[in-house]
């Protein structure tokens, strides 16, 4: 259990990590040796297993690094550093070391936080099925870029069911999410942010799961007049759900 200098907030980190933590005071080049030699394949395996496996070395070895930052005390994480690495731990068997990661970004930088961090956070939570959480912190943000935005709608539309505490602040308790993906496109519209390629997409799958013909169409016209550049047979696959419900 690796614990941060000074703080009460600790990260379970992989064995690679913690060696580097007993080592800090190698050199760069001996840690990086030691990454490079982890992240071998040393026996054979099917490619996909093999596309895993670097996966999970690149998460290990980021991991390692930065706790090499967390012994070093003229380093200090910033807002540089958490977003590469909420995206590493997004998928199992990573997910705790994200949630321990966002205790530090808590604990190292300032209100209010970059946008990108933010949106890495969004991500996070809505990989991990945590769209709640997702919704918390993006109803924090006060002027949601298009980073932003896109986070929460690409969450609401990915996530096809969630439950939700019942109380009076909460506005979106038992909604369908697609629904609510079109009301935050209609909000993002109004904030004046330009929707791109992920807003439209986001905005198309929504339409498809509740029959918005109108927007649907909307959407397709937008992705013409602005030249947007998508995945072409996705977006006529879900085009083509919206007239049944016509």
């Amino acid at each position: 259990m690796l614990r941060v200098k000074n703080s009460k907030a600790p990260i379970s980190a992989p064995p690679l990590a913690n060696t580097a933590t007993c080592g800090h005071h190698r050199q760069d080049v001996g840690m990086i040796r030691i990454g490079v030699e982890f992240c071998r394949v040393i026996n054979p395996v099917p490619v996909h297993h093999q596309k895993e496996r670097k996966k999970d070395d690149q998460t290990h070895f980021a991991l390692a690094l930065y706790t090499r930052i967390l012994t070093q005390t003229t380093r200090i994480p910033n807002s540089y550093t958490y977003p590469s690495l909420f995206k590493a731990c997004s998928s199992q068997p990573w997910l705790q070391h994200g949630r321990a990661l966002h205790t530090h970004v808590l604990k190292f930088l300032e209100l209010p936080y970059d946008h990108f961090v933010q949106a890495s956070l969004l991500n996070f939570y809505s990989k991990c099925g945590e769209l709640g959480v997702s919704r918390f912190l993006f109803d924090q943000i006060t002027k949601p870029d298009l980073a932003s935005w896109n986070s929460i709608l690409t969450a609401y539309a990915h996530n096809t069911s969630v439950e939700y505490e019942a109380s009076p602040d909460n506005a979106y308790d038992s909604t369908n999410l697609s629904l609510e993906a079109l009301l935050l496109f209609s909000q993002m519209q109004k904030s004046l942010t330009r929707p791109n390629e992920v807003s439209v997409v986001a905005l198309i799958s929504s339409c498809a799961d509740v029959g918005a013909l109108s927007q649907g169409l909307w959407a397709h016209s937008y992705v013409l007049s602005n030249g947007l550049k998508l995945n072409r047979s996705n977006v006529v696959f879900r085009l083509n759900q919206l007239p049944k419900y016509g």
